[in-house]
């Protein structure tokens, strides 16, 4: 009886270790993997702006892509990068309308049924609206819908390979959704 109670408690100690160590291997997504190696930008603002990103997404989300239109901003001199604390002449409002991608899903299916899902594919597709203003954000001076899709293969199911690819058509959503955004915000007249 008491060693039927040990072997139940060390294989529920093993299970709940096993949860831990299986969730704590799904890596999320990577600011850095985010920002653009280039933009084609002819106007620099010099104004400067605060960035917001928000909407119908996780908040790990929404973060990591903040921060990668943050970066953009500063290695590509689009505008003066006003301080959180500080007051700027402009707000940036990015919203996140959809999120359709594989590294959202939290849930996995049971068995093959995820992969005959995604025929060997992970597919991001982004919507969001760009909104720049004023500070006040009582007067909206432009506004544009950007949508951007991305694919990668799915390597091996075996080893997580959804996830790995459907991390990567993220990423590479946001980046070329900034990419796209910055660029059409640089040419933006007020």
């Amino acid at each position: 009886m008491e060693m039927n109670r040990y072997v139940s408690g060390l294989v529920m100690a093993l299970n709940g270790l096993c949860l831990i160590v299986v969730g704590g291997c799904s890596p999320g997504v990577r600011p850095e993997k985010m920002v653009p190696d280039s933009l084609d930008v002819t106007t620099l603002h010099a104004e400067s702006i605060s960035v917001n990103v928000m909407g119908q997404a996780p908040l790990s989300f929404l973060n990591a892509f903040d921060k990668a239109t943050t970066q953009c901003i500063e290695n590509f001199y689009v505008f003066e990068l006003g301080q959180p604390d500080a007051a700027s002449n402009l707000v940036l409002d990015i919203i996140v309308m959809r999120l359709e991608s594989p590294a959202s899903i939290y849930a996995w299916p049971e068995g093959m049924e995820w992969y005959q899902a995604y025929k060997g594919a992970a597919v991001c597709t982004l919507v969001t609206i760009w909104r720049l203003s004023k500070a006040d954000r009582e007067s909206i001076l432009a506004e544009e819908e950007i949508v951007t899709s991305n694919t990668h293969n799915v390597p091996d199911y075996m080893t997580g390979g959804l996830h790995t690819a459907g991390r990567d058509a993220t990423e590479a959503a946001v980046r070329d959704n900034i990419k796209k955004g910055l660029e059409w915000l640089a040419g933006v007249q007020w």
